[in-house]
């Protein structure tokens, strides 16, 4: 009989690696992220470690499923490329105006992001 025990992943836990995840496959720099999400780059860091989790009841949590959310309509209209994805979101986009990524900065400009490739799934 294994006496091993599993560990059951918490939401906030799978928040957490997924935003993470996101972020180290688009190569977003610490410092972009933490701006982001409205925290600091130390938070930023415990998230990396695993410290610090993203919490339901924390302020991040929508930004941080904001984020995710457009990691995931990059990779589903891009095919996962990501070397696709990361170019869409650094380079400067006509129909946005700006470079996505700066314009993720501000939190208008993340849900504007996501509302422009929300948009363009829904014409795919």
């Amino acid at each position: 009989m294994n006496t091993a025990t599993v560990h059951k992943a918490t939401k906030a836990e799978v928040v957490t690696k997924a935003l993470v995840e996101a972020a180290r496959q688009l190569e977003v720099k610490q410092t972009e992220l933490a701006t982001i999400l409205g925290v600091s780059e130390s938070s930023v860091s415990r998230y990396k470690a695993g410290t610090l989790t993203i919490d339901a009841r924390h302020h991040v949590t929508d930004t941080a499923a904001t984020f995710i959310l457009i990691y995931r309509s990059l990779a589903s209209i891009l095919g996962s490329n990501l070397d696709h994805m990361k170019a869409w979101l650094k380079s400067h986009n006509d129909d946005l105006g700006d470079v996505p990524l700066t314009m993720m900065l501000r939190q208008a400009g993340l849900h504007q992001v996501r509302a422009y490739l929300d948009d363009y799934r829904g014409r795919c």
